[in-house]
């Protein structure tokens, strides 16, 4: 799975508590996930991938399943698989580490966001 050039991008896609192999392929803008049907690309109207996004999949909605996102970079946005963009940060902006992407008020773009539901 994968080739060179690929970013690996693991993650719990289907929700059975496993951590999936799947890596990300900038080129193409596609999502390659063991054991999936399907492979990604670009869906969701070509937000999901494209050769310049940086690739941050994550639990966004805390159902315990690994979200497609991504981060593009030109204009700051976070497109996440199922949600509406968000456009938070600025264009040249980098996302945090995965680890940080779970702290109470969600860190984006190295900057903190309101946590959704507290406000603060």
């Amino acid at each position: 799975l994968g080739t060179s050039g690929d970013v690996p991008v693991p993650g719990d896609y289907d929700g059975d508590g496993d951590t999936d192999r799947a890596v990300y392929r900038p080129s193409v803008g596609a999502w390659y996930i063991e054991g999936a049907p399907t492979i990604y690309h670009g869906t969701e109207g070509d937000r999901i991938g494209r050769s310049t996004d940086v690739p941050v999949p994550g639990d966004y909605d805390a159902d315990r399943v690994t979200e497609r996102g991504i981060f593009r970079p030109a204009v700051g946005g976070w497109y996440v698989e199922g949600t509406d963009p968000v456009h938070l940060g600025a264009a040249g902006d980098v996302p945090p580490a995965p680890a940080q992407r779970h702290l109470p008020g969600v860190l984006l773009s190295g900057r903190i966001a309101p946590h959704p539901e507290r406000g603060k």
